[in-house]
């Protein structure tokens, strides 16, 4: 989900978007273990290091394929926070559910089969919302 939210988001906003061995070794270097947020003095040296404006931060939730009869039905539930990295203060905050068959229009036709698939379409969701709603963009 992270390498295609991150994709998704240097696609559609324009956005420039580090490395995750960077992130990774920062990470590692904070003792900022998977599954644990860090907080804020982390934030701040997370983007210091990084030379970022905001951190991008997130916890999937739910993440199934659910086996139908004639189809494979994905579901993905995740949250995301956006902080500035300079002051570690959150700025945003995404709650975002959805199923394959949310899509669906007629019969099949629009039914989304695979996590992946769903996670790319729940990616220009998100990041569709936060420009709409006014989130600025880095550099702005």
């Amino acid at each position: 989900m992270q390498r295609v939210f991150a994709a998704e988001l240097g696609r559609l906003a324009g956005t420039d978007i580090s490395s995750d061995a960077d992130v990774q070794t920062v990470f590692s270097e904070q003792h900022i273990f998977p599954k644990q947020a860090p907080n804020i003095e982390q934030i701040r040296i997370l983007g210091s290091r990084l030379g970022v404006q905001r951190i991008i931060s997130g916890r999937v939730l739910e993440m199934e394929e659910i086996a139908g009869e004639q189809y494979v039905i994905p579901k993905l539930t995740l949250t995301l926070q956006v902080y500035d990295a300079a002051t570690g203060k959150l700025l945003w905050t995404t709650y975002h559910r959805r199923a394959g068959d949310d899509y669906r229009k007629i019969m099949h036709f629009g039914l989304v089969n695979t996590v992946t698939q769903l996670s790319r379409i729940m990616s220009d969701e998100i990041i569709q919302e936060w420009l709409t709603e006014g989130m600025q963009q880095c550099g702005n």
